[in-house]
């Protein structure tokens, strides 16, 4: 595993890495790693590859940047099995909806990770 570029709680563990794409809830997408603890979910961004980004540079998250969702913000997961996209939707308290895309790859384990504690 590569190093983390965050800081691990105390008492926190890593589950696992995962290469996959990240669609947060006011748009865009984008490509990155996504590291699940016992406590968090932190994807970090590599690049923007959506059409507003392409085209007018419009990025939320700049290459390198981390995103943390803690797990006891999660108060909802859903998920979608498409032959080329399946995703993991994660609704937390505030409403809003964070969509993990792993494309044609499995989501199983990711599901596995995230309901651990």
């Amino acid at each position: 595993m590569s190093k983390l570029k965050f800081e691990l709680q105390p008492g926190e563990e890593v589950i696992d890495t995962w290469a996959l794409n990240y669609i947060p809830p006011n748009g865009g997408k984008y490509n990155g790693n996504c590291t699940i603890t016992n406590k968090q979910i932190v994807f970090e961004a590599l690049i923007d590859y959506s059409a507003t980004a392409i085209l007018f540079k419009g990025m939320w998250l700049k290459p390198g940047s981390l995103l943390h969702i803690p797990k006891e913000e999660i108060t909802g997961i859903e998920t979608k099995k498409g032959f080329l996209s399946k995703q993991v939707k994660l609704s937390l308290a505030n409403g809003e909806v964070h969509t993990l895309d792993r494309g044609a790859m499995g989501i199983d384990t990711i599901l596995d990770a995230i309901n651990k504690k």
